[in-house]
């Protein structure tokens, strides 16, 4: 609880600093944010619904009427009415759980893209420098963790209790320890690498990063990939490499 509740505060004087860049490292940190546990709900949930607060203060109307030009708008609004719709008819009502999920998961989503067109630069340098150290400190420990084999993270946060699910994974797949990072499951972290990565290498392949430390932490995400030993996670890597593959060495000159 004293651990989460000090992440949560830290992240709000993010936000009353500098909104733009507070909001977008939210945004970057969502999953884990997600796994501390704060009077019944996690930090992400409580973080979403200040940042959403604050969006208005610091927004006039036609800016959140932008919204609507969103390239993603229609499937979000489809989402929310399924939402709530779900949660009338369904067997049992939980409202106040089903507006937490649409501010933090779907909203949060809108304020992003508002966000960017209005500080589009702010937010690529926020969001660039927030996943390469997430990205370094994930992919560093999870080499830590195949090493050696242990989590001594994972083991402080379970004796506090700051963890919404407990879990230490002890499998072994192709010889190595699953490694969870420092997320609550393998696959979870597995899922952060592969974004993180294919964000990374993007921004590596159109001249936004250039220097070795985004190398290094490019290389490492891709370890840590790996080192779940998750096949999903392992295709999913493979199938994003595809972005940089040129069509044209399809062509029979380039086997014959």
């Amino acid at each position: 609880m004293i651990l989460s509740l000090l992440l949560f505060c830290f992240l709000l004087i993010l936000l009353l600093r500098n909104y733009t860049k507070g909001v977008t490292q939210v945004f970057v940190l969502s999953t884990f944010l997600s796994h501390f546990v704060m009077l019944g709900h996690n930090v992400f949930t409580y973080i979403s619904l200040i940042a959403l607060v604050l969006y208005f203060f610091n927004n006039s109307l036609l800016s959140t009427l932008q919204w609507r030009n969103t390239p993603t708008f229609i499937p979000l609004l489809i989402a929310i009415v399924s939402i709530l719709l779900s949660n009338f008819w369904g067997y049992s009502s939980h409202t106040l759980i089903a507006f937490s999920v649409i501010a933090s998961n779907i909203v949060l989503l809108l304020i992003m893209y508002a966000t960017y067109k209005k500080h589009p630069q702010t937010v690529t340098s926020a969001a660039l420098r927030t996943s390469l150290i997430y990205g370094f400190v994930i992919g560093s420990y999870a080499l830590f963790e195949t090493v050696t084999r242990s989590n001594p993270y994972i083991d402080m946060v379970n004796a506090l209790g700051s963890y919404t699910d407990i879990n230490f994974i002890e499998e072994i797949r192709y010889g190595l320890k699953r490694s969870q990072s420092i997320f609550s499951m393998h696959t979870t972290s597995g899922a952060v690498c592969i974004v993180l990565f294919s964000f990374l290498l993007v921004a590596k392949k159109m001249k936004y990063l250039n220097s070795r430390f985004a190398t290094i932490t490019i290389a490492l995400l891709f370890f840590a990939c790996i080192a779940t030993g998750s096949r999903s996670v392992i295709f999913g890597i493979m199938v994003c490499l595809f972005m940089f593959f040129k069509g044209k060495y399809m062509m029979p000159k380039y086997w014959i």
